[in-house]
């Protein structure tokens, strides 16, 4: 009993120990799976404050800046990992994302739906050419191949985070991984080679060369072995997994690919020129058959073949002519016909089924009996399924209409998720509070409450919607749908549809306060007029006008055109020319100025008179503009660099980091609010009022010339004065921190802390002078002994005596009856420890022996730390002996 006691003492004293001294013995833990959200609160600027982030994608709102990262558009590839039983979904290769004015946006995403189908986070792999995805059945990485990039991109399968990229060789195609020596092997069509890749450490190990263009690959799990497949060189080689070298090359005309059958350890190759399948026999590398499929068109990728685990069959799709092969070891065993337009198919091991997806937006469900048992309705253009073996569903990604289908064992549609983009405008409803929001993708505008951020309701209007104006006239909203050549008209009042006003390639709108008249503009050679009768009338040739501005001082219309050209419209209808600046994108007026965002240089021009007057320099690629008459700047949407540029005075003051590809804005002119459409994340931000307050901070403690700043809500700023002054938005509450680079010496005392400031406000900052421990020790003394450090006497009779002191030269006298010792020691960031020795018979003013030792510790607990650990230690070795006893 005694020594459990003894223990429970000894274990607290180490832990008090650890906690004294400021160490920690907790693990890090599990990493949380991101769900889809990147909190971006600490990026908020002096300049704006994002209350909240309304995700039209979820139907939810999360307070504060989120960049809501934008799911793949055109879903292409699926692939399970049954490790961490989530899916992984592929852009379309090579796809670009085209929007407004003709600008292309490239889509580098992987998004991971978990096991019931909902995102768990979307993945920036840098690539937006993505060929295959593979995964490590070892410990569940993922290998994402970048076509053009030329990488692989490595995504942690246990957060879901990307952890590396490593460069292979040009266009790397395809891929498979070796459980047995943790390899990756990577055939790179265009280098003529194949990249092996330790993935225990990510390195590229070793190339093999292959004669061709290498693209199909396969794995044989019995020998180990690596097979390459070269469709224009006609081989098929052999890489051994421990030698890493290609052993054997045998030659099969025009080889595109090749899948393993476990059961009969034959390797079976498509033959795209003779239209056949030739199968190898692995165990001796020898060709056993040569299989005519009566196949006239094959699909050529690598889902038109898979092994059917229950009868050990291959089963092989076609194209054009719609039917299915199923091959045994030497023939075929029977033909699937009545299927149309076949793409990828999959066996779900659960029910013994083999499902073919088809291009006419369907999924055939065939049995064992090779018999269609279902023909399964889903989304437009189902591309490369997969199957989840956790939830026993197959994955449909329907590339053309952005969302991928969940089909059950039961051969239902179970579910599906959306993976959609495209929020583009919006425009505030004075009158009711609601916010209206477009999407070019899905061809709505949804209704939000401005004040809470919540999703009202969704309206369905023409094909591509982009531009939106509210006429308060009569509370109606005017939307602009490209491609379908109208104009949609919304009732604020009861927010539904109530007129179509056919005008061809409608693009942007203007509403004109003096005559509550609706001005549009084409990207083709037309500009029309809506009166408040819904009377349209032709106004002239003015050809792809993307964005309009009022000019009520002079009564005329700004047309900015993507030609590029800057229109100037009169009251007659006279048209003239201004700017020819690059890329126009959009136009605001404000304060007798006309300020024109060019997309190409990153510039607003301010024009006056009809005249450049001045550049301004913004973000990259601004698109929307607007004016804020709360705070008299404008506010700059940049699509390029995910933020919004703020001009003072006409000149760029600051900016604030925001979303995923802003692209337009708007405002609530009551209480100034503004509304940002985030177009690749499908959200909108919320910045709440930008009233500007005046913060002054003021120091004390520090000599003057010695340098300090403090760093407000992500912002830094330095003076060498005792003064700083900033603007920062009102109503909020600020984090500061407080640094000198002379913190060796000095440190404020309130270094942390947070300020609410409503209005202007005061910081007060005090320094102090920072002591460090002089440990004198002692040995010879049998009594009371004294120090005596410029000109402070410290005494003791233990055997040491310790001062606290700050920075600078010291001299001491350390003496003992009538012994003494002197010497000096400098303090300059680090303790100082003073051996004195005080011999027998020393005689007075000898000054003895001493021993100087400065130690780069800073603080006690150091110290501290150590001794307790040897007596910690120590306790424990006699409680040892004592228990062997």
């Amino acid at each position: 009993m005694l020594l459990k006691t003894f223990y429970k003492i000894v274990i607290i004293l180490i832990g008090g120990l650890f906690l004294f001294s400021g160490f920690s013995l907790s693990s890090p833990g599990a990493v949380p799976v991101s769900i889809n959200h990147i909190n971006q609160y600490a990026t908020n600027s002096n300049y704006g404050n994002i209350a909240s982030t309304t995700d039209l994608l979820n139907n939810s709102v999360l307070p504060g800046n989120y960049n809501v990262m934008a799911p793949v558009r055109e879903p292409y590839i699926t692939m399970y990992n049954p490790v961490n039983h989530d899916t992984y979904v592929s852009s379309y290769p090579y796809e670009d994302i085209y929007y407004n004015y003709g600008h292309y946006i490239y889509c580098y995403n992987i998004t991971v739906l978990n096991a019931t189908g909902h995102i768990l986070t979307t993945i920036n792999t840098g690539s937006n050419d993505t060929p295959a995805i593979t995964y490590n059945s070892n410990n569940g990485n993922v290998y994402v191949l970048g076509y053009y990039s030329n990488t692989v991109s490595v995504i942690n399968g246990s957060t879901n985070r990307l952890t590396a990229i490593i460069n292979v060789g040009k266009n790397p195609y395809s891929a498979v991984f070796d459980p047995y020596n943790n390899y990756l092997y990577v055939a790179n069509y265009n280098s003529g080679n194949v990249s092996v890749i330790n993935t225990e450490n990510n390195n590229v190990i070793s190339s093999v060369n292959i004669s061709g263009y290498p693209d199909a690959m396969a794995y044989d799990q019995y020998n180990h072995a690596v097979y390459a497949a070269a469709y224009d060189s006609n081989y098929i080689y052999t890489i051994n997994g421990t030698s890493l070298k290609n052993e054997i090359n045998m030659y099969y005309s025009s080889p595109i690919y090749m899948i393993y059958n476990p059961y009969n350890k034959y390797m079976y190759i498509l033959n795209c020129k003779e239209r056949c399948v030739e199968t190898l026999n692995t165990s001796n590398n020898n060709s056993v058959s040569y299989i005519e499929t009566d196949i006239y068109d094959y699909s050529f990728n690598p889902y038109s073949m898979i092994y059917n685990h229950e009868n050990h069959y291959i089963y092989m799709s076609g194209y054009d002519d719609s039917k299915m092969a199923v091959l045994n070891s030497s023939s075929v065993v029977y033909c699937i016909k009545d299927l149309e337009d076949l793409n990828s198919i999959v066996y779900n091991s659960y029910n013994n089924e083999v499902y073919a997806d088809s291009y006419y937006d369907q999924v055939y469900a065939i049995n064992n009996s090779y018999n269609i048992i279902k023909t399964i309705s889903t989304g437009r253009d189902p591309e490369f399924m997969s199957y989840n073996n956790f939830t026993n569903e197959i994955y449909v990604p329907n590339s053309c209409s952005g969302n991928v289908s969940f089909i059950g064992s039961n051969n239902n549609i179970t579910g599906s998720v959306n993976l959609y983009l495209g929020t583009f405008d919006s425009a505030y409803d004075v009158l009711n509070g609601y916010l209206y929001v477009t999407n070019s993708i899905l061809n709505t505008v949804s209704v939000l409450n401005a004040g809470t951020g919540n999703i009202i309701k969704t309206i369905n209007v023409g094909e591509t919607p982009e531009d939106i104006i509210y006429d308060p006239s009569n509370n109606n909203i005017y939307v602009a749908n490209e491609c379908s050549d109208y104009i949609s008209i919304i009732s604020g009042s009861s927010n539904t549809v109530i007129k179509n006003i056919s005008i061809y390639h409608a693009k942007s709108l203007l509403y004109d306060p003096a005559n509550h008249d609706v001005y549009v503009g084409t990207d083709y050679y037309d500009f029309y007029v809506i009166n408040s009768s819904y009377s349209v009338s032709y106004h002239g040739d003015v050809y792809d006008i993307c964005s309009m501005a009022y000019d009520p001082v002079n009564n005329l219309i700004y047309a900015a055109s993507y030609c590029p050209h800057l229109y100037v419209i009169n009251a007659s209808d006279n048209v003239s020319r201004c700017n020819d600046g690059g890329l126009i994108n959009h136009v605001v007026y404000a304060n007798g100025y006309i300020y024109l965002a060019s997309e190409s240089n990153g510039t607003v021009y301010l024009i006056s008179n009809n005249k450049t007057i001045n550049s301004i320099k913004v973000g990259t690629s601004p698109n929307g503009i607007l004016y804020n008459s709360g705070d008299n700047s404008i506010y700059v949407a940049n699509t390029g660099s995910d933020n919004i540029s703020v001009i003072k005075n006409n000149e760029t003051v600051g900016s604030l980091n925001i979303g995923s590809y802003p692209l337009g804005i708007s405002c609530d002119p009551g209480n100034h609010d503004m509304f940002v459409t985030d177009y690749l994340s499908n959200s909108v931000n919320f910045i709440d009022n930008i009233g500007i307050a005046h913060v002054n901070v003021y120091e004390r403690g520090l000599p003057y010339g010695i340098p300090w700043s403090i760093t407000i809500n992500g912002i830094k700023y330095s003076t060498s004065s005792n003064f700083i002054s900033m603007e920062v938005s009102s109503g909020n509450v600020y984090n500061y921190a407080v640094y000198t680079p002379d913190y060796a010496r000095y440190i404020a005392a309130n270094q942390y802390g947070e300020i609410t400031v409503n209005g202007n406000s005061n910081i007060y900052i005090h320094f102090q002078e920072i002591n460090y421990m002089v440990l004198f020790n002692e040995t010879g003394a049998s009594g009371t002994w004294h120090v005596n450090i410029n000109g402070r006497n410290y005494s003791s009779n233990k055997s040491n005596i310790m001062a606290c002191l700050p920075y600078g030269n010291y001299n001491y006298s350390a003496y003992y009856d009538n012994h003494s010792i002197s010497g000096n020691f400098t303090i300059n960031g680090n303790n100082v420890y003073i051996n004195i020795g005080f011999p027998a018979g020393l005689k007075s003013g000898h000054s003895g022996n001493e021993i100087i030792n400065d130690n780069n510790e800073q603080n006690y607990p150091g110290i501290y730390l150590f001794i307790l650990t040897i007596i910690a230690l120590s306790l424990i070795a006699i409680s040892v002996l004592i228990k062997r006893k």
